[in-house]
């Protein structure tokens, strides 16, 4: 990854320095391969390893103060699949579509059509 775009501006990773600098409430770099955004505001971090995996760490001063997709922080994990409505799921994938915003099926993979599915199959079943 080359360039970010923060508040619609593409600014290249080299400079996210540049960024924090202007923002007082957060600072945003590059660690390694991932992006580091940490809030100074709110006492979280947000790693984003530039692919598609996000890990989401809070300060401890936030325990029993948050709800959503980290859980309810409060060391109870039998309550960490509480919907925003307030009920409780036992599915990862019931837990994650109660927060999505919009259709589920936005984030479901592209599907191959039918015939080139049974191209492939056909395919693969050859070579094997």
């Amino acid at each position: 990854m080359e360039d970010v775009t923060v508040q619609d501006n593409r600014v290249s990773v080299a400079n996210l320095w540049i960024v924090s600098k202007r923002f007082q409430n957060f600072d945003i770099k590059k660690k390694g391969s991932s992006i580091v955004f940490k809030s100074k505001k709110y006492h979280f971090d947000v790693i984003w390893d530039n692919v598609q995996n996000a890990k989401i760490v809070i300060s401890k001063c936030l325990m029993d103060q948050v709800v959503g997709l980290c859980g309810l922080y409060n060391k109870q994990v039998e309550d960490d699949r509480t919907t925003p409505d307030g009920s409780l799921v036992k599915s990862n994938q019931d837990f994650g579509n109660s927060w999505s915003i919009g259709p589920a099926d936005r984030c479901s993979p592209p599907a191959c059509e039918e015939y080139y599915m049974r191209e492939a199959i056909t395919t693969c079943e050859y070579l094997l």
